[in-house]
This record gives structure tokens, C-alpha cells and sequence, in this order.
């Protein structure tokens, strides 16, 4: 990799930092500045509780050092230990910037889809980053210095301007796909346990009639009619919809008269056409 040309300035830097480059074309407001700062300085709280600190600021094209709160004691003697930990933990925040780019890429690909898939961690900084410069066509780079693994100068990522509206579009898409994939795991995590049985195509009726069973047993107990009624009209409509009759619904209506829950197997039976329906047991 070619050398990394920084400004003379950051060049007698001795402490562990994060160089946040842009080459814009366009002027960039102030307070966007100031906001994608805000944004890496709230990220690093998020994840680590602690904070960022500026130790260099050069405008014109504009470079950004930033170390951590512990880092800025390096040379005066105080907390050496504390401030070399520092920035150890500015370099892990660095390869998770680095992560949430790489996402952001993957993200006009392919995407998590099940609730047992993941996402990478979402960071604000790097979407700030991305919207900074769009909005001043910029490049932009992010540079890790005396980087605590003895790397030494990292260049972690550049992109030109012409990649900005590509990332944007996956930080979008990104946003939706988390969204839509917290509604599945909020389904998927709430639905009682009988219903989590039946991800899945191999489900033994017979485990299904007990775990429906027992469920309705619980709540006959401590739920009101319109709750069980409810939670009825849930379990008939996913064994039709699994098994494509009403055979097992029937079963299950069975082993309620069976259990002595009468009023629950009627309304179980009202889920079954009169030709399907076998006449309930009559006991005595």
C-alpha cells in the first residue's frame, strides 16, 4: 500500500488516534461538523462509556484526530497504563467502524432474514460520515495512528465521492432490514411455546396436541373467556394451516373433553365444519 500522506501537523502525534479525513469539493457547514463529532462522540459513549477527545483540527480539506478521553495523558506521566488501555478500546471502535462500512456495502447484496440471523452494530458516526460527504462531495478517509497492535500508520478505509449515494443507499436499506427483522424476532419471541414448535416442516401432532393442551389447561385457569377465546382461534388457525384439515384440531378437542375442559373443546369445535366433526364424548 502506497504510503498515507497526512498534514505535517498530525505528523509528531505519539498517541493512539483515529484521523478522520474529508476532500470535499463543496463547502461543508459548520454545524455538520459539529454534528458528525457529536455522532462519533455519542457511539463511543454508547459502546464503551467513555469519551473522545479532538487533538487536532485542520480545515481547508478537513482532518480530525481523535483520541480517547485516557489517551491525552500519554507524555505527561499520568496514567500511562490507563491511557495506553484507551487506546486499545479507539482501536476496536475503529474496526467497528470499519465493519458497519463493510455492512453498509453488504447490505445492497444481501441481508439477514431469519430471526436467528444477526446485524453488525449500527453506528451513527458512520452513516454522519457518509451524509457529511455527500452533502460537501467529498472522499473521505479513516486512518488509525500508532495503532496499539504495533501496526504502526493504518489507512482502515477510503471512499471516493462517486461512493457516497451507493453507502447511503445501504445505510437505507440497512435501516428497513432492521426494522423489518425486529418485527420477526418480537413474533417469533412472544408467540407461546407450542407455536415456536412449528418453525419447521417435521412436527409430531402428537407433541402439538400435548404443548396446545397443556397450554390451554394453564390459561383456562387464570385467563378470561375472551383471552382463551383468543388464544383458540390462534392454535385452530395455524393446525389448518399446517396440517390442511381439521384432523388434528379434532384430536385436540378430544383430549380437552378428555381433561374435563367441555366449555373449551366446544370452542374448539366451532373451528370444525359439522361434516368433519366427530360428536364430542359423553361422559356418565
Amino acid at each position: 500500500m502506497a504510503a498515507i500522506e497526512i498534514p505535517a501537523g498530525f505528523e509528531n502525534e505519539q498517541r493512539p488516534s483515529l484521523i478522520v479525513a474529508l476532500f470535499n469539493e463543496k463547502p461543508i457547514d459548520a454545524g455538520q461538523i459539529g454534528r458528525l463529532l457529536a455522532d462519533f462522540q455519542a457511539d463511543y459513549r454508547r459502546l464503551y462509556g467513555r469519551s473522545l477527545v479532538v487533538g487536532r483540527l485542520e480545515t481547508g480539506s478537513h482532518w480530525i484526530s481523535l483520541l480517547d478521553e485516557a489517551a491525552w495523558t500519554i507524555g505527561t506521566g499520568v496514567a500511562t497504563a490507563l491511557a495506553i488501555e484507551g487506546g486499545k478500546i479507539l482501536f476496536a471502535y475503529a474496526k467497528q467502524i470499519r465493519t458497519s462500512f463493510k455492512h453498509a456495502e453488504t447490505s445492497l447484496k444481501a441481508l439477514p432474514t431469519t430471526p436467528n440471523d444477526s446485524f453488525v452494530e449500527e453506528l451513527r458516526c458512520a452513516e454522519s460520515l457518509v451524509k457529511t460527504a455527500e452533502d460537501g462531495e467529498a472522499a473521505f478517509q479513516l486512518i488509525f495512528d500508532n495503532a496499539p497492535d504495533g501496526s504502526g500508520r493504518r489507512m482502515f478505509l477510503r471512499y471516493e465521492s462517486k461512493d457516497t449515494k451507493r453507502l447511503s443507499k445501504g445505510f437505507k436499506r440497512d435501516k428497513s432490514a432492521r426494522r423489518k427483522h425486529q418485527k420477526l424476532v418480537t413474533r417469533h419471541s412472544t408467540a407461546p411455546a407450542p407455536m415456536q414448535a412449528l418453525i419447521g416442516d417435521d412436527v409430531s401432532h402428537t407433541a402439538l396436541i400435548r404443548d396446545f393442551s397443556q397450554t390451554l389447561d394453564k390459561v383456562s385457569i387464570t385467563g378470561s373467556t375472551d383471552e382463551i377465546r383468543t388464544l383458540i382461534d390462534l392454535i385452530a388457525n395455524t393446525l389448518k394451516s399446517l396440517t390442511g384439515g381439521t384432523q388434528v384440531l379434532e384430536q385436540l378437542a378430544i383430549a380437552m373433553e378428555l381433561n374435563g375442559k367441555m366449555d373449551i373443546s366446544m370452542m374448539i369445535r366451532g373451528h370444525i365444519p359439522p361434516r368433519d366433526c366427530i360428536p364430542p364424548i359423553i361422559s356418565g
